[in-house]
């Protein structure tokens, strides 16, 4: 009996030496993938002129899902981002979750004041399209998007204030390699929200006014909470954004390099 006991326990240990091993290997290649993905994005966005103060994403995670974080200062055509934390993690597969994450939020410094071009906090989670580009540059992009297309967006908040804003539904690229979005959005707390426009003077009072008059005819009480809740469309098309039908900005164009692959980055 004892001799039987052992048998199996050897077994056992094997087959779970086995599962060990397996695992290693495949999240070695999965965090390979994913490092020389986002090395490629570095490489790409410092060509364009992309700053990365601090630190520099990198992927860690193991023996987790890998894991890209960062956490600094990004700065773009005389913009800078604050980014106290940056987290993406998934096993970046196909069809599988990826969650990206800005636990402490992020706010644009310069040259705009970041107590209102900011949010508190800011979690997505998608469903992992069936493949990336392999660089970010135009050749590689038209052909994602050929290929693939869009990425499903499962779930999206964003809170600043009392602001909380949940939405789902996906995001892509165009025949121009601009950004599209279409978005079901549920928003609470929009008053507040309207009064801290008012308050940097973005809008003027009758202004304000006039947007909550109209967005609480629009906006729905929750049963439970009894909080006024706005269920409104977001759609980019055209670089052109609109919240339900109405028109209220426009993107700039985004210009991708259409050179050779850049050369290795040196670490």
């Amino acid at each position: 009996m004892g001799f039987e006991y052992d048998r199996k326990l050897k077994h056992y240990i094997a087959v779970a030496a086995f599962c060990v091993f397996f695992y290693v290997i495949v999240w070695t290649f999965i965090f390979r993938g994913a490092d020389k993905r986002v090395e490629a994005f570095i490489i790409n966005g410092e060509r364009n002129g992309l700053v990365f103060d601090r630190s520099v994403p990198v992927v860690r995670g193991f023996p987790g899902p890998p894991k890209v974080i960062f956490s600094g200062d990004i700065i773009y055509n005389g913009i800078t981002i604050i980014v106290p934390e940056f987290k993406m993690s998934g096993y970046f597969l196909g069809g599988t979750t990826t969650k990206i994450s800005f636990p402490y939020g992020f706010a644009i410094a310069e040259p705009f004041d970041p107590a209102l071009f900011s949010v508190d906090r800011l979690n997505i989670s998608i469903e992992t399209p069936s493949s990336f580009p392999n660089k970010m540059m135009a050749k590689d992009l038209s052909e994602w998007r050929r290929k693939v297309g869009i990425i499903n967006i499962n779930s999206m908040r964003i809170d600043k204030g009392t602001l909380r804003v949940n939405a789902d539904g996906h995001i892509g690229l165009d025949t121009n390699l601009q950004p599209t979005m279409k978005l079901e959005t549920k928003t609470r707390g929009y008053e507040d929200f309207i009064a801290l426009l008012q308050r940097y003077r973005l809008i003027n009072q009758q202004e304000a006014a006039l947007a909550s008059l109209s967005l609480n005819g629009l906006a729905k009480e929750d049963p439970i909470s009894r909080d006024k809740v706005l269920e409104m469309p977001v759609t980019l098309e055209s670089r052109k954004l609109f919240l339900g039908p109405l028109q209220v900005g426009r993107l700039p164009v985004l210009r991708w390099d259409t050179r050779n692959s850049p050369a290795q980055r040196q670490r």
